[in-house]
């Protein structure tokens, strides 16, 4: 059995996510200071495994979504309604559903057909002055920074980028407003914004 397949349960996924503090915290930073503090309306949330990020949005229409099933059922026992298993590439939502889309540490399990997809499917669902938050660890800059390549390069996720290859590849689906990269001690994060 591949050990990082135990990962898609539930249980031991969310433990995970405690296992490792710096990166979490930097993506809830992150949030907190790009999509938190600008959104008033209703959210997208993009791979929201077991809902970790829903507190963060108390005052805000939230959906969340992930193609996990095991992973939705887990989040609405947790934190009641607003997630559907959903595949990020055929959103089921009407155009201008959402203020704000964001995906926290998804693309790199995605491959560039799946992001396209998806970008162009968040760019649909979007008000006219919405945004879509992309949060993801990439590959580190510095060729001193040997330990965190390596460390990502052994993630579940088979599509590690550096920051070049993401924001190249997000660019051809819909305008990069803002970028923001923090490099941590385990992961280096960036944070891109997109428009329509």
């Amino acid at each position: 059995m591949n050990p990082l397949g135990l990962l898609e349960h539930p249980l031991v996924y969310g433990f995970s996510q405690k296992l490792n503090p710096m990166t979490v915290g930097i993506y809830r930073r992150l949030l907190s200071d790009y999509v938190v503090t600008s959104t008033k309306g209703p959210v997208l949330d993009i791979g929201c495994g077991v809902g970790v990020h829903r507190d963060l949005f108390p005052a805000h229409e939230y959906v969340g979504i992930d193609i996990n099933p095991d992973y939705i059922a887990a989040a609405t026992r947790a934190h009641g309604a607003g997630f559907l298993a959903m595949d990020a590439g055929s959103l089921k939502f009407p155009p201008d559903s959402f203020e704000a889309a964001f995906s926290v540490a998804t693309c790199h399990h995605l491959d560039d057909e799946r992001i396209r997809l998806m970008t162009l499917e968040v760019m649909r669902t979007l008000r006219p002055n919405g945004a879509f938050h992309i949060i993801d660890p990439v590959l580190p800059a510095s060729s001193r920074a040997a330990l965190k390549r390596l460390l990502f390069l052994n993630d579940r996720g088979r599509h590690q980028r550096t920051l070049s290859s993401l924001t190249a590849l997000l660019a051809r689906c819909a305008r990069i407003r803002d970028l923001d990269l923090r490099c941590g001690i385990l992961h280096d994060v960036c944070y891109i914004r997109l428009t329509p």
